[in-house]
């Protein structure tokens, strides 16, 4: 962890280009061994605590024997409940927690418009966004979002219109396959 101690029993999948997932769980001591051929890697490492965060580490090249340090990053909740523009609570928003290095967490709101993520430390930009079955909300992120600690955030999300593209021909007969594209 954060501290140097090191934490048994923590599953670590790998799976590569060409070869099968491969998962593995840390020993008493923290260390783990796997025996792969050369080729590109994905390892997740699922602590399946909820004081560690899941770490997703992508395209890790391996052609000689190497050795990969894994550092659990304690998690913290970032917390709220999203509300439109009148103050009304949106359930079914995707709400996501994202850095430059990858997708952290996501969740939905539930029908009182509450979500909780748990993410480690640092600086995130939180998006919400619409789900395909729930409220039809333009997309709103907020960035620069420092999670240190407990987290709370209440975003009010502004309104926006839907807007219905028919596209026709000249005799007004609906015209299939077009694409169509609208701008800001």
């Amino acid at each position: 962890d954060e501290t140097g101690v090191a934490i048994a029993d923590i599953e670590i999948r790998v799976w590569g280009r060409k070869y099968h997932n491969v998962t593995t769980r840390t020993r008493q001591d923290g260390s783990y061994e796997l025996f792969l051929p050369e080729d590109i890697y994905n390892i997740t490492v699922n602590p399946g605590k909820k004081e560690f965060a899941t770490q997703e580490f992508n395209r890790i090249s391996i052609s000689q024997d190497t050795t990969f340090p894994i550092l659990l990053l304690a998690t913290y909740t970032l917390s709220g409940s999203v509300r439109d523009a009148a103050g009304n609570p949106v359930s079914r928003v995707n709400v996501q927690a994202s850095r430059d290095d990858g997708i952290y967490a996501y969740a939905h709101t539930g029908a009182d418009g509450s979500y909780t993520l748990e993410i480690p430390r640092g600086i995130y930009q939180i998006e919400f966004y619409s789900s395909s079955d729930g409220a039809h909300l333009p997309p709103f992120t907020l960035a620069d979002v420092q999670v240190e600690g407990e987290t709370q955030l209440d975003p009010h999300l502004p309104s926006g219109v839907r807007v219905i593209l028919e596209i026709t021909d000249e005799d007004g007969t609906g015209i299939a396959g077009v694409e169509a594209s609208l701008y800001r």
